[in-house]
């Protein structure tokens, strides 16, 4: 796409870096980031600071999200280190293998 001067971009087309052209970002929905924070979770227990950047959320979303997790009996709160630290209960394990599965059988990646 060549753009001349004077023209407006076209709908749902955003201008980045003043040279590249990209579609604006689709944000994730809520199930995928509980997933992931589980999927995080599984892979090793971590605190609240990590896994907002490993989730690339903010920390008080994070925490939200967290305290839906742990009101569920998804995860658990422990101490690693000195610190709190989320891991995965066995619940939280199932769910997760659970979702995996749906999502690979309805081949959404």
């Amino acid at each position: 796409m060549v753009l001349t001067p004077g023209k407006s971009l076209p709908s749902g087309v955003v201008y980045l870096f003043r040279a590249m052209l990209v579609r604006p970002l689709k944000r994730r929905t809520n199930i995928l980031i509980l997933m992931h924070l589980l999927e995080l979770m599984i892979q090793e227990p971590r605190g609240p600071t990590r896994l907002a950047q490993a989730a690339n959320l903010n920390y008080q979303r994070c925490e939200g999200f967290l305290s839906l997790l742990l009101a569920r009996g998804l995860v658990e709160r422990g101490i690693r280190e000195g610190r709190d630290a989320f891991s995965a209960t066995q619940k939280g394990r199932e769910v997760f293998m659970s979702w995996a599965k749906i999502y690979e059988e309805l081949d959404l990646s």
